[in-house]
């Protein structure tokens, strides 16, 4: 976990090359070399279910046995989901892509965003 978050740590947002879903895909040890090249958004969703064969992040998530959890018990490594958007628990934060500036980083959760999320733990 600790390679991955320093590969993203400080970076922006590049789709396909650094987004929110590879961050969840490298912590699963997904092969990336799967995944076929996109730059947007949508192109990413398209190439990222084709590679997983699973329609979303949720679900890929549940076919590696991971179970959604009451985000008050998240634990470190555990993966949040919020709407479109993936990150990583740890330490009472999340790790993922700031809103206001598009690059990954560690972000302060209150009780009440984690609650709005959803928590995955393996």
């Amino acid at each position: 976990m600790e390679a991955v978050i320093q590969k993203y740590r400080g970076q922006s947002l590049t789709y396909g090359v650094l987004d929110c879903n590879l961050l969840v895909l490298e912590l699963t040890d997904f092969d990336l070399s799967k995944i076929e090249p996109y730059s947007t958004l949508k192109g990413g969703a398209i190439s990222i279910a084709k590679a997983t064969q699973c329609n979303s992040p949720t679900d890929y998530i549940h076919s590696l046995g991971y179970k959604q959890i009451s985000p008050l018990n998240a634990f470190d490594g555990d993966i949040l989901i919020d709407g479109i958007h993936c990150g990583i628990y740890l330490n009472g934060s999340l790790f993922g892509i700031h809103k206001a500036t598009s690059t990954f980083q560690f972000q302060s959760l209150t009780i009440e965003a984690l609650q709005q999320m959803k928590v995955f733990s393996k």
